[in-house]
């Protein structure tokens, strides 16, 4: 599945399509090539997961994703292999035979090292006042 990746880095735009499609498809193996080791992941409901927790939950079917599209997307080069991106979210995810809708603000972090890989994911509610 392709995504609109406007805004997005032209260089992570391969990447960041991956990412969505590897939680879509519960792929844990590709995702888990695209998460950083010591990842700290921050859902919009507050729970903090890292990489193992992150694997696992989306592997074990406890959520499963059904859309991620983000907009209004901005991001910032920070020297050759870090990119801080920040826009909003709108999803939704099945959890607990339920499904819920994202809307959300979001901030990440990709870094290159040997390859890109997400090293953050923070997301909050989409101010409802907006």
């Amino acid at each position: 599945m392709n995504h609109d990746l406007g805004g997005w880095p032209e260089e992570l735009k391969p990447y960041e399509d991956s990412r969505r499609n590897a939680m879509y498809a519960a792929n844990v193996k590709t995702l888990g090539e695209l998460l950083h080791d010591d990842l700290i992941y921050l859902h919009s409901n507050g729970v903090r997961d890292g990489k193992a927790s992150h694997l696992n939950t989306i592997g074990s079917g406890a959520a499963r994703y059904v859309v991620l599209t983000t907009s209004g997307v901005e991001s910032i080069g920070l020297g050759t292999d870090v990119w801080l991106i920040t826009g909003r979210l709108l999803g939704e995810v099945a959890a607990k035979g339920q499904s819920f809708g994202i809307d959300a603000v979001f901030t990440c972090f990709w870094w290159r090292e040997l390859r890109w890989r997400m090293v953050t994911w923070q997301s909050t509610p989409w101010p409802s006042n907006r």
